[in-house]
């Protein structure tokens, strides 16, 4: 194992392992097809910078993590959806505290989706209900919030995910309305216009009805564009919007297609008969009369891509649907150049369980390494299905147990 630290030698060694990519035209647009090799991996161990929390730490404590932005100036942002505040940290790890607290003021959110930074220093939130953005000045001071599109006629918008760079957002949301005997239901992936306060350009979009009587979940009809995504310094979104295949979509900011990324070598990772099990857990839908049983149809092979994102340089950082299943690796990522050729492949180590931790990129070549973040997200929801019960418990009842989370700030 060794630590790089050099990003012009990981490039020479990366640019003799990349063969050029074969780019076939379909339907007028350019598909960049490379042929990648774990043969030339670059094995990276992070170096740590800083960290914060756990079982020592009185001043730091968290819920349940999961956005991280960084700033300029190295600020580190990371959103807490528990405890629906946002904790900051210097660029050495100093704590420099936390602005919005949860409640529906200005300001405030409840069970925060998503976090960007944007102009002017100020925080953007999304909330998983309410169908409107929360800005926060990064002083705590509430700025005017943002309200795109309009609510569905008798029904309700809510936001998944959002990213951000410079005056360039986008987000990932849905509208629904109720219907005959069931809900109307439109996803999407669109850009917002602040010159017109609503919604530019889409990208991606899903829609249908769902009978409340008989609920079903087909997983490969609910592929979803959340976390698959995000914008570029120009405004193009790259959306991985195809579940069954390695292939990421590039769109200009008119919504015009102008490259398809991706490896025609890739298998996909199938299922276990527990991860399939681990698709539908924590699902539960409550009416008046009680628990409503949901028919389940989960596809054997895990989708083709688990996640992305940009980093500051424009390259692209895609970890496929084996996520953290390589073995001897924490993360695996296939780099892509900003024209679609594939790089190199990353292979990151660090010390920490995988599967019961997490790992946030923050596009600056650092990561948030959250140790404990699965159990602390299960406990959550939990709480929240058993709010739900009504059994009397709530999101938040369960903070005090197990181990205080972790985070620690690497860079590579």
């Amino acid at each position: 194992m060794r630590l790089i630290t050099i990003a012009g030698l990981v490039l020479a060694v990366a640019a003799a392992a990349a063969a050029a990519p074969v780019i076939d035209i379909v339907s007028g647009v350019p598909h960049v097809r490379s042929t990648s090799s774990i043969e030339g991996a670059q094995l990276v161990e992070l170096q740590e910078l800083w960290r914060a929390g756990g079982a020592d730490d009185e001043e730091n404590f968290f819920g349940v993590p999961t956005e991280a932005v960084a700033g300029p100036d190295g600020r580190v942002y990371l959103l807490d959806t528990q405890l629906a505040t946002i904790h900051i940290y210097e660029s050495d790890g100093t704590f420099a505290g936390t602005v919005g607290r949860d409640g529906d003021g200005p300001g405030e959110f409840r069970f925060p989706t998503g976090m960007v930074r944007l102009p002017g220093q100020r925080l953007a939130v999304t909330a998983g209900m309410g169908g409107k953005i929360v800005v926060v000045n990064e002083d705590g001071t509430p700025s005017a919030s943002i309200t795109p599109g309009d609510e569905a006629a008798g029904g309700f918008q809510s936001f998944f995910d959002v990213k951000a760079r410079g005056e360039h957002l986008v987000l990932c949301g849905a509208q629904m309305a109720f219907a005959d005997g069931g809900m109307k239901e439109r996803r999407y992936l669109a850009s917002y216009d602040a010159a017109t306060e609503g919604f530019a350009t889409t990208y991606w979009e899903l829609s249908g009805v769902r009978d409340m009587s008989k609920p079903k979940f087909i997983e490969k009809d609910e592929y979803f564009a959340a976390n698959r995504y995000d914008v570029d310094a120009e405004g193009r979104v790259y959306v991985a919007d195809n579940r069954d295949a390695y292939s990421v979509s590039v769109y200009g900011p008119d919504g015009g297609l102008e490259r398809v990324i991706e490896r025609p070598d890739y298998a996909p990772h199938v299922r276990t008969d527990d991860e399939k099990a681990d698709v539908t857990s924590g699902m539960v839908i409550m009416t008046g009369n009680g628990r409503l049983e949901i028919e389940n149809v989960v596809e054997d092979a895990a989708p083709a891509i688990d996640s992305l994102f940009l980093d500051d340089d424009g390259l692209l950082w895609v970890m496929d649907g084996h996520a953290e299943r390589h073995e001897g690796v924490y993360r695996r990522y296939d780099v892509f150049a900003a024209d679609g050729a594939w790089l190199r492949t990353v292979d990151i180590v660090l010390p920490g369980n995988n599967e019961e931790d997490g790992l946030m990129p923050l596009g600056d070549g650092r990561f948030l390494h959250v140790i404990g973040l699965s159990g602390a997200a299960e406990a959550m929801q939990a709480g929240v299905n058993a709010r739900h019960g009504g059994d009397g418990a709530v999101a938040g009842d369960d903070l005090g147990e197990g181990d205080p989370l972790e985070v620690i700030c690497y860079r590579l």
